[in-house]
């Protein structure tokens, strides 16, 4: 489950905060993933005629869970790789390997995980 998976990150390495906000933030999304699924075309007509949607309620449900599946596991497929490699190879093993990664790892989650080691280091939290 990916909000234990980012639960576990942040209990293994606190410092890196956004590890603690991405389980919470993971857990909701999953319960927008389970009200998707619960959706029925006897609750939601009202909704889809307001907002003038042409798909019925179990087609709207299963694009949102789709959607919400999706954008989940690619935040959690960008940020685990990485804390990975932090755990085992510190701020530098990020530096040097992140544009060997195919697809590179983009530049702000380089940016994060050397703010996070500068407040570890400085004892400093911004």
């Amino acid at each position: 489950m990916i909000s234990a998976a980012y639960a576990r990150a942040y209990k293994q390495t606190p410092h890196l905060q956004w590890f603690g906000a991405a389980s919470f933030a993971s857990k909701q999304v999953g319960c927008g993933m389970e009200h998707a699924r619960d959706l029925s075309n006897a609750t939601l007509p009202k909704i889809t005629d307001t907002l003038h949607i042409t798909q019925d309620s179990d087609e709207l449900a299963k694009v949102t869970l789709k959607k919400l599946g999706e954008g989940n596991k690619a935040v959690f497929e960008e940020l685990m790789p990485a804390h990975e490699l932090y755990v085992k190879n510190g701020i530098d093993g990020i530096k040097q390997c992140a544009n060997e990664r195919k697809p590179p790892l983009p530049e702000a989650v380089v940016k994060g995980f050397e703010q996070a080691e500068q407040g570890k280091l400085t004892g400093t939290r911004r």
